[in-house]
């Protein structure tokens, strides 16, 4: 019983500390996917059927990272660290208490936001006279992001968070980034050189290797969704163990 105190405590603390953070995100979101039906209801360009999906998955895979990189912000805030450090919860209930409020509230949250923001829509849009009925937002395209991209996002920008005390998303990103490029390059060289030897140096078939590489990158994370899972609970499984780390020093 006391387990469950604590970690409802480490719980509302997580939420009082980033509140702000997740009141400005989902609002900017929304802000800007208004702005978007204003100007294309102005411009009498339309919207086409997946205009509200494709703001609700920019808002949910952009706002995920915002949240995520908020997350922990007592670890880089000087004489807060020992604070946090020093409750009496354990590591797994802080880390499961931001992985939770992350990967799963945020998802709640912003989706019933969201939801609500397209009846206030569909409601002002009919008071003027345009009845553009109730968009519907899980697109199989949405979907696969869902199942792929947002838990990796939520994955690699946590371990971020804890890793990094300034320039999470900067340096997240950065880091993400050149580790891709290396594979692929690694990729690439092993290619031409299999190609060089099994081919008999007939190296003018690697017409394009920018595009060899992103097809590995395309076999890698879309053809093999078991892959996104592994990768996903790597690095969550990082991120625990660092911050088990920071508990013990």
């Amino acid at each position: 019983m006391a387990t469950l105190k604590n970690f409802i405590k480490v719980l509302r603390r997580e939420i009082i500390l980033n509140s702000t953070v997740w009141i400005y995100t989902i609002v900017s979101f929304l802000s800007l996917t208004l702005l978007a039906f204003i100007i294309s209801i102005a411009s009498h360009s339309g919207q086409s059927e997946d205009f509200f999906s494709f703001w609700y998955n920019v808002g949910l895979i952009m706002g995920n990272i915002f949240v995520s990189i908020s997350a922990f912000r007592d670890l880089r805030l000087r004489g807060f660290d020992v604070i946090y450090i020093s409750m009496p919860v354990s590591t797994f209930q802080k880390w499961f208490s931001v992985w939770l409020l992350t990967f799963v509230g945020y998802f709640l949250v912003f989706t019933a936001a969201f939801y609500l923001f397209l009846l206030i829509i569909v409601g002002v849009s009919a008071v003027f006279g345009l009845h553009i009925g109730m968009p519907q937002i899980f697109t199989p395209n949405v979907l696969e992001q869902i199942k792929n991209i947002y838990p990796l996002i939520n994955a690699l920008f946590l371990l971020g968070a804890i890793v990094f005390k300034r320039y999470v998303f900067l340096l997240t990103a950065s880091i993400s980034i050149g580790i891709i490029i290396i594979i692929n390059l690694f990729f690439v060289l092993f290619a031409w050189i299999y190609l060089k030897i099994t081919l008999g140096g007939i190296t003018p078939l690697i017409k394009d290797i920018s595009s060899l590489a992103i097809g590995f990158s395309d076999f890698e994370f879309s053809n093999n969704p078991m892959k996104n899972y592994i990768l996903d609970f790597i690095l969550w499984t990082a991120s625990f163990f660092k911050l088990k780390e920071k508990q013990l020093k």
